[in-house]
């Protein structure tokens, strides 16, 4: 790798940093610094790619330091990804909270480290590709709020949805809506055949995909902090930034978002049954296909036999004819064994008269199968 991106270690316990840096030498630039406030010094001074930040420490505590950088626009792009002993989803939310990307539980081994590390990388790479777009997109919505109502731009998304085709589709008119209202927001998209997610910058990070998908079993609509969740059997929205302290404009927010959402999961069920019809019918047109490749063959093969049987039977004729010079049969008798045989043909012919029913049968029901195809 000719510029290695590069990684600072925060943590208490030298320990972590031996681990890291063994781990990741060969790849990454590793540093460390032994507390908080060093940590905060190294991240101003050299403004690593990622810092892998301890939660407890003694002093500043990562939480602390995660807010500072968050809070520093010249640093608010490093991506942080916390180390903790602890995992469930209060601390987890602490995390995410404090504007942390990824988050990791001690004790962690090299090849983990390694997966989140090249995560971590993905969404810088993509960040910078998208921020160019996003600034744009963003300076576009804020254009088209100033002409469109709230309630408006609900029925303007309920209009467009029914367009959308795929769950790509919705996904992205959901966050364009929330981006017309200024809302900074990420969804989780729950079909039935794949999960999408997609915020407001592009691609979401680990955390937050972890998050969206332990959120799914909570309530309809809950808050936590100055953030607002909206979840629906197929998807589940997260506002980053309600505007709490305007208790009105929270409120119609709150109701449109809601209405949007529900909109956006009434589409996504629609979308799943014509999906399925899709595949269903897709899966019927194969099945047609090959049954008219087995009835071609049947009839094929049906007339082959039935040339084949006439010729055994002529040939049977033609044996017994000539057997009889030496068989010294009365007349009477040659006459009973070529009307026996003459009735075993016509019965062998009968056989194949039937056959030929069946197959006007199968043709009828061929024609029958592919006239309903016809009217999906």
């Amino acid at each position: 790798m000719a510029d290695k991106y590069s990684v600072l270690v925060v943590d208490d316990e030298s320990m972590t940093f031996d681990l890291v840096e063994d781990s990741l030498i060969e790849s990454y630039t590793v540093n460390y610094a032994p507390s908080g406030e060093e940590g905060l010094k190294a991240i101003q001074a050299d403004k690593p790619d990622v810092v892998l930040l301890d939660v407890e420490m003694p002093g500043i505590g990562g939480l602390d330091v995660c807010r500072q950088i968050k809070a520093d626009e010249s640093l608010s792009d490093i991506m942080i990804i916390f180390v903790s002993a602890a995992d469930d989803l209060e601390d987890r939310l602490k995390g995410y909270e404090a504007g942390g990307d990824d988050y990791i539980v001690k004790p962690f081994y090299g090849e983990e480290l390694q997966t989140k590390l090249k995560i971590a990388i993905d969404k810088i790479e993509q960040a910078k590709a998208l921020k160019e777009d996003a600034s744009a997109a963003f300076q576009t919505a804020m254009t088209a709020m100033t002409s469109t109502g709230e309630l408006g731009r609900v029925l303007q998304f309920l209009r467009q949805s029914f367009t959308c085709q795929s769950y790509d589709e919705v996904a992205t008119q959901v966050i364009e809506a929330m981006n017309e209202y200024g809302l900074k927001s990420i969804l989780q998209i729950r079909g039935r055949f794949g999960t999408v997610y997609l915020g407001d910058k592009g691609a979401v990070t680990s955390l937050e995909e972890t998050l969206l998908t332990r959120m799914e079993q909570q309530e309809r609509i809950f808050d936590f902090g100055c953030r607002t969740a909206f979840n629906y059997p197929k998807i589940s929205l997260l506002i980053k930034n309600m505007p709490m302290d305007d208790p009105d404009m929270y409120g119609r927010i709150k109701d449109n978002v809601a209405l949007l959402v529900e909109g956006a999961d009434a589409r996504l069920a629609s979308l799943d049954e014509s999906l399925v019809l899709a595949r269903q019918r897709e899966a019927l047109r194969k099945m047609m296909e090959r049954s008219e490749d087995v009835l071609m063959s049947f009839k094929m093969q049906y007339g082959e036999n039935k040339e084949k049987n006439m010729k055994v039977m002529d040939g049977l004729s033609a044996s017994i004819e000539k057997s009889f010079m030496f068989l010294g049969l009365t007349e009477e008798q040659e006459e009973t064994m070529m009307n026996a045989l003459q009735d075993a043909v016509q019965k062998s012919l009968a056989l194949y008269e039937e056959g030929f029913e069946i197959e006007k049968e199968l043709e009828a029901f061929d024609h029958d199968v592919k006239l309903m195809l016809s009217k999906f």
